[in-house]
This record gives C-alpha cells, structure tokens and sequence, in this order.
C-alpha cells in the first residue's frame, strides 16, 4: 500500500515564485518552442498585412525551403 504525500501549500506569494520558477525552467528547456511560436506569430501577422509582391516573395522562400526539405528525405 503507497502512502501519497500531502501536498505543499502554498501562500499566495509563493504559489506566485513558484509558478515564475516552473515558467523559467520549462522556458530554458523549450527554447526552441518559444522561437518557432514566435516566429509563426510574426509570419502570420505580416502575411495579413503583407502586399501581393510581398506575399510572392514569401511564397517564393517557401519553395526554395519545400525542395531543400524534399531533397533531404523529410516530411513536413
């Protein structure tokens, strides 16, 4: 038979540090995440405010980036 701890209780003040520190800690080993968040964030905002030339030359990239991927034996 397992006897489960308690578990801690918190003040609001360091319910508070402890969530900042949780956040941190998953934030340094996702760091990569974050980045392709961030930048998938700030592709979509452009592509919404982007005109024509800028959208062909986006798509343009996309090929370029497409046929690099093929080329390497990787799936989307």
């Amino acid at each position: 038979m397992f006897i489960l701890a308690r578990p801690k209780i918190y003040t609001k003040e360091q319910e508070k540090k402890a969530r900042k520190k949780s956040q941190k800690k998953w934030a340094k080993k996702n760091q990569s995440k974050i980045d392709y968040n961030r930048a998938k964030s700030a592709t979509k905002k452009f592509v919404k405010e982007a005109k024509k030339e800028d959208i062909e030359l986006v798509e343009s990239w996309i090929d370029e980036r497409k046929t690099i991927i093929n080329s390497e034996g990787k799936d989307f």
